[in-house]
């Protein structure tokens, strides 16, 4: 029996190699979802779109609370100011 040294074109491996079926498996995948549409990962807020985070988990997004100690922070700040000056 003679040996197969025929190079299958769309893989780079001889067509009695296994390699060349195995890299063809795959071909013609084509992925049905988007996984950032349908795979959320909750335990890193910052992914996800701060209403949809909202939305979903009823929760404030930590975005939306580090504005507001930041606002909280600085009227706390004004506010003792203009009561030291009074």
């Amino acid at each position: 029996m003679e040996q197969d040294l025929r190079i299958d074109p769309e893989t780079g491996f001889a067509f009695s190699d296994r390699r060349s079926a195995d890299a063809k498996q795959n071909k013609n995948y084509t992925r049905h979802t988007d996984p950032a549409d349908t795979a959320r990962d909750y335990s890193r807020p910052s992914t996800i779109p701060i209403e949809e985070y909202e939305a979903v988990t009823g929760e404030k997004h930590p975005d939306t609370l580090a504005k507001e100690d930041a606002q909280n922070a600085s009227m706390t700040a004004s506010e003792k100011a203009a009561s030291e000056t009074a």
